[in-house]
């Protein structure tokens, strides 16, 4: 289901994706499980990011706090988990920045790179840094231009 919640996002075919996005949390509250919660977090990424560009914001900023809460209840120390945080951590950065809110920009990609602690690797941190701290350095040369 995700997939196809992909499928759609990607060539831009929103009524499947809304109809496939409902699916999938449908379905993956029926099995009660972190991963699947998680993959219908995706489906509320993918939904996020469509109302964002079609600038309906306040709909894109709900999906993503249904998404962040389900996997704040995780606590399984998961991998997947980690970087679907992180994901839907960046995605609401980009859509405060579709509505010109660099400042709510910024808080989200702060506490995004505060979370960066969790990474052991060495290379692996340093590359999740890398990108936050782009993303964070594009925010603030919206608030001082």
């Amino acid at each position: 289901m995700e997939r196809k919640c992909r499928y759609f996002y990607s060539k831009n075919q929103i009524d499947s994706l809304v109809i496939a996005s409902e699916q999938l949390q449908k379905v993956s509250g029926d099995y009660s499980n972190e991963y699947y919660e998680a993959m219908a977090d995706v489906a509320d990424v993918y939904l996020a990011e469509t109302y964002s560009v079609n600038k309906l914001y306040n709909k894109a900023i709900l999906h993503l706090n249904n998404a962040y809460n389900t996997l704040l209840k995780d606590k399984s120390e998961s991998k997947k988990i980690f970087y679907a945080k992180a994901n839907v951590l960046s995605t609401f950065a980009n859509v405060y920045m579709d509505k010109n809110e660099p400042e709510n920009a910024v808080r989200k990609l702060r506490e995004e790179i505060r979370s960066g602690s969790e990474i052991k690797n060495k290379n692996k941190f340093a590359s999740f840094q890398y990108h936050n701290y782009a993303n964070i350095s594009n925010a603030y040369t919206q608030i001082f231009q």
